[in-house]
């Protein structure tokens, strides 16, 4: 009886502690930022289905796309085509780099 309730709470525990959030987290309202590398400038960024701007205009602004913290569903398109579709996860404070090659 012992070892089945063991088992129990052990498999609850390893299954919270795995969860990966899928929703906007914010904490002390800080962000985290998005950078492209090798991206056209003309390309258009999209971030959960909103147009930001293009690579370019984000390289005017310190190359940075700052994102509230949490998953983010990140796109690239240039002329109608998909050159880049990811979800990424953004920390505070962090700084998470995109390769548009890849």
């Amino acid at each position: 009886m012992m070892r089945r309730t063991g088992l129990a709470l052990l498999a609850c525990l390893l299954l919270t502690c795995c969860a990966y959030p899928s929703g906007e987290t914010l904490q002390g309202g800080e962000r985290g930022s998005l950078v492209f590398r090798s991206a056209p400038a003309e390309a258009s960024i999209m971030v959960d289905g909103k147009f930001l701007g293009s690579v370019g205009d984000s390289q005017k602004k310190n190359g940075e796309i700052l994102l509230t913290s949490g998953s983010h569903k990140v796109q690239l398109v240039l002329g109608g085509r998909t050159l880049m579709d990811r979800t990424v996860y953004v920390d505070n404070g962090a700084k998470v780099i995109l390769d548009a090659g890849s």
